[in-house]
């Protein structure tokens, strides 16, 4: 065959370098629907990505190479609180297609994969026609068991470089969102948003996830990294207005911190905050001990107890007593000016045009109120809005502790704790 030929030949597979991907349906669980397709990328055939449900994530990607790729890769990643146990996966290939005559099987099994924890798998499948994976395991209780097939003209051999770069992240301070947000990273790119992935944070504050793949080009031309905590699943591409963490690329690393524009714009340590023990919403005398107001009464003209910057879109002020080691919201608000979203556990009587609470009733299981605040710490968090749990954020810019003994309607002062609770990191482009 002389090469005039060869050419037309590979020009026409490289023109049909088209992917299809089905899904096929759950034999069994009804708590996992079967797979939705979520993108079938270029005729690259760099990825494709199906979902089941909330509990695991299957890709199909390109094992790496460069002229000739040498099959795919089976990416697993558990998205639920729960471990999967005892996946038996197969990865079988077959075709017909004029061309090839092939049928290749591959099989394994994997012992478990933790919450937030993903699991790669090789394939490595050479020819023409229809892979198809499937695979079964115990997710808590539940079975899971699907297929995902695709059939490819072209499947991963003209894989002429590898497209994408490891982005990797270094961060300290973080804190799990639970099962229904997670963190997202996002490379600025022509001063547009491009994400990098989402990630979840356990309980000792480590990141589950540190290395993401992304496109070479976008690295290459990113000037910036964002961190956002979006809501799990997502359904809206674009990133939240809930900046955390922000940094400008310098020699292919970005320093974060929350100071950044980009994030809050303010590290908090500048903040300052002062409040009294006094409860206006009872007309008796007893209980001045029981309630917390964020205010100077100023000799009469009383003025804000908080001076803190203006909080960015995503993010709202919330104030804390921790009665009997329990934390207890004081309410949300935006303007330490003002009053803030609810008082329910206050009288009948009006109260300050501040934050604050009394706690006289409705008092939270495990705790009586009327109360003393005396020896109780009051702090301010700054928490995501939606806001990803009842209990504070890990943002703690401002502290007290009552002092005991105290005394109702006198100001005490709070202690800056902005840099103790700040998270901080890095993005890099490359491994570290």
């Amino acid at each position: 065959m002389n090469k005039k030929i060869i050419g037309l030949f590979l020009g026409l597979l490289m023109v049909l370098s088209i992917a299809y991907v089905g899904a096929g349906k759950q034999a069994i669980s009804k708590n996992v629907n079967t797979f939705e397709k979520l993108t079938t990328k270029n005729e690259n055939i760099e990825s494709t990505q199906m979902l089941v449900s909330d509990e695991i994530t299957v890709i199909l990607r390109p094992s790496p190479g460069l002229i000739f790729s040498r099959g795919i890769e089976i990416v697993f990643t558990n998205n639920g609180p729960d471990t999967i146990n005892n996946i038996i996966w197969s990865c079988v290939f077959s075709t017909d297609s004029g061309f090839i005559l092939l049928n290749d099987e591959y099989r394994g099994e994997i012992d478990e994969i933790q919450p937030g924890e993903e699991q790669v798998v090789q394939c490595s499948p050479f020819g023409l026609g229809q892979i198809q994976v499937q695979f079964e395991g115990m997710y808590g209780k539940n079975a899971l068991r699907s297929d995902v097939s695709a059939f490819l003209f072209l499947p991963f051999i003209f894989n002429m470089q590898n497209t994408d770069d490891i982005l990797t992240l270094d961060i300290s301070g973080l804190a799990s969102l639970g099962e229904n947000y997670a963190y997202e990273g996002w490379v600025i790119v022509d001063g547009a948003p491009v994400s990098t992935g989402t990630f979840g944070v356990n309980d000792e504050g480590e990141l589950m996830k540190t290395q993401f793949n992304v496109d070479a080009d976008n690295l290459a031309a990113a000037t910036a990294f964002v961190l956002t905590i979006e809501p799990f699943p997502d359904s809206d591409p674009a990133p939240s207005s809930t900046h955390i963490l922000a940094g400008d690329f310098t020699d292919e690393t970005a320093d974060l911190n929350i100071g950044h524009p980009a994030a809050f714009g303010d590290d908090f340590t500048s903040s300052t905050g002062e409040y009294l023990l006094a409860t206006p919403s009872t007309t008796t005398t007893d209980d001045e001990l029981s309630g917390v107001w964020f205010l100077n009464p100023n000799m009469g003209d009383p003025i804000p107890g908080l001076s803190v910057p203006d909080l960015p879109a995503g993010w709202k002020y919330e104030g804390w007593a921790v009665i009997d080691g329990m934390p207890v919201s004081t309410g949300k608000f935006i303007d330490p000016g003002m009053a803030d979203e609810g008082n329910p556990y206050s009288g009948p009587e009006p109260t300050p045009p501040f934050p604050g609470e009394d706690f006289v009733e409705n008092a939270p299981s495990g705790l009586t109120f009327p109360t003393s605040l005396e020896g109780d710490p009051i702090v301010l968090t700054i928490e995501p809005d939606p806001d990803n749990s009842p209990a504070p954020f890990l943002l703690k810019p401002l502290v007290g502790v009552v002092p005991d003994p105290a005394m109702d309607h006198t100001v005490y002062m709070m202690d800056n704790n902005a840099e103790a609770t700040n998270p901080t990191g890095t993005a890099t482009i490359g491994t570290v």
